[in-house]
This record gives C-alpha cells, structure tokens and sequence, in this order.
C-alpha cells in the first residue's frame, strides 16, 4: 500500500518489498471482510447511526471468538442532544468512533480480557494510525483513546489505548528514522551493501523496542521480523559465489523451512 512504501523504502528497499507485499495481503483480506460486513449493514440501515453500527456480539462464522468487535460496546443510551454534538465533533477530528472500531475489530482478546499483540494487531494499528499519525496532537490523541476506553471498560480498553499510544510514538520516530537515513541504502546489492542494509534493519528494531517495549515488538513484529531475516539471507545466498548448485538449493532449503518454523511458532 502507498503509505507503507513511503515508510519503508528509504530504510531497504528489499525488505520492503516483501513486508509490504505480506501486509498488503492481510489487509486486503482484512478489508473484504470488512467491506462486506459494512455494506450488509447499509443495507439494512434507515439513515441513522446507530442503524449502521454492527450489532453487539455478533461474530461472523470465520472471525475469531473474541475479538475487539465482540468486546465493543456502542453507546446506544445516548440521546439526540449527544449524538448531534458527539457528530460535530467529529467533523474536526481525523477520525470517528465508526473508524476506530472499523480498525481495530480484529485485534484479538484473550479469556482474561487481554489483547493479543501478533500480526493482526499490528496491521489494525497501522490502519488505525498510520494514515492519520501525523494529524494527531495530544489532545486529539487523548480523545482517540477516550473513545476505546469507554467502548472497551476494563483492561482490554487500557491495553487498548496504551498500545495506540506507543505505537503512535513509535510512528513518528519511524518518520524521522526514514528521513535520516535517506540515501543510505545502496541501489547495487553487494555483501557490504546488505551489511548496512541489516544494520539498518537492526537499528529499525530497536527504535521499536524504544517506544513498543521489548515484549510487545516481539510479538507484533514477529512474522514481519522472519520474513526479514529470510528476505537477508536469501539475498546473501544468492551473492555467494563459491558455492555449487547443489549447495544452494539445500541452502535455499533450509532457509525456507527455518521461515516456516518461525511463522508456525506464531501460530501456537
């Protein structure tokens, strides 16, 4: 997608390629689903807000049990005077309760009320934050989080706006990161050329760490993370000049079992 390409493509251009490729597609399955949740409700919708909201608790057959969207609690005790001021409000914020709920449905909760950072949480901030990261202030950025503590009470509502917190920090330490380093990858792969590219990709991880915590980048960055490190050493791999045909391809092998190891253990 546009807005991860810009993110990413002055940090290294081959590993963008293939994590934007993967988020691409998460997304997009993400957002057909969406899409068709949406359009079921306008059709069913009268014209007013609460007719398009999704209705509480419902769980689509192939959507995990509990998610954000079967925690979400929508305001429906409200009168005309708080809707009509709570809509015109709004209007001067980049984004609405519709929105966030519509970006985050599918971060997953545990049994204890605890959300689940992995992939799925990590493509929901992007599509929270990302496009709207540089128009949130701190007062904008407390209502955003005002808006998941009241919908999701509890832990999970905490969790919730902790983690869109950091992760908006991290945003814009990425940003700056991109734009300091810019011209730093090399457009001819060379073995030194990767070396820097890793190294980039290394410093990349622990301004992560910085703003998300070590725990909390582990787990959403992990499949990112191994497609990373297959994307570096199928590259080396293929710069290794020494080696056989024979040797290659067992080489190639055992980086691709080692990815699907990896991703399987994110899966557990």
């Amino acid at each position: 997608m546009p807005n991860n390409k810009n993110r990413m493509r002055v940090i290294i251009l081959i590993i963008v390629v293939l994590v934007i490729a993967l988020l691409a597609i998460s997304i997009a399955n993400k957002n057909s689903t969406t899409e068709s949740r949406n359009n079921g409700s306008q059709d069913k919708a009268s014209g007013t807000k609460s007719s398009q909201q999704p209705i509480e608790g419902a769980v689509s057959a192939d959507s995990p049990s509990n998610t954000i969207a079967t925690q979400w609690q929508w305001p429906r005790d409200r009168d005309q005077h708080d809707l009509d001021a709570t809509a015109a409000e709004d209007e001067s914020l980049p984004f609405t309760e519709q929105s966030v709920y519509d970006s985050l449905q599918a971060v997953k909760v545990d049994e204890n009320g605890n959300i689940i950072l992995d992939h799925d949480a990590l493509i929901s901030l992007d599509e929270a934050l990302e496009r709207i990261h540089n128009r949130l202030d701190s007062e904008s950025l407390l209502k955003l989080q005002d808006i998941i503590r009241d919908a999701l009470p509890g832990k999970t509502g905490e969790q919730t706006a902790q983690v869109v917190e950091d992760y908006q920090r991290f945003l814009g330490a990425q940003e700056e990161f991109s734009q300091m380093h810019q011209g730093s990858v090399s457009n001819v792969q060379t073995l030194n050329s990767l070396d820097n590219d890793q190294a980039l990709y290394r410093e990349l991880q622990n301004l992560r760490e910085i703003h998300l915590g070590t725990e909390s980048t582990a787990s959403l960055f992990h499949d990112s993370d191994a497609n990373a490190e297959f994307m570096f050493d199928s590259l080396r791999l293929g710069l290794e000049q020494h080696l056989t045909p024979e040797e290659i391809e067992s080489r190639r092998r055992e980086i691709q079992q080692r990815l699907q190891q990896q991703l399987a253990e994110e899966t557990k």
